[in-house]
């Protein structure tokens, strides 16, 4: 799970969502961003089960900043 949100993490990163091309245009973001998202609340969880806070905080704050 934590190499699909690193994965995820790093797409959403070195992606370019412009629209300047039409070309380009990703009309499934929102189905990515809410994936991502679902993704992230679970993998926090686990973090905050297992006692690792600050690594919890982290994945939360990350689509926070998305």
């Amino acid at each position: 799970m934590t190499e699909c949100f690193e994965a995820m993490n790093g797409a959403f990163v070195s992606g370019d969502f412009s629209a300047l091309e039409h070309n380009k245009v990703d009309y499934e973001l929102e189905k990515k961003m809410n994936v991502f998202t679902n993704i992230s609340m679970q993998l926090a969880r686990i973090y905050e089960y297992k006692q690792q806070n600050t690594e919890a905080v982290r994945i939360c704050d990350i689509p926070l900043t998305k």
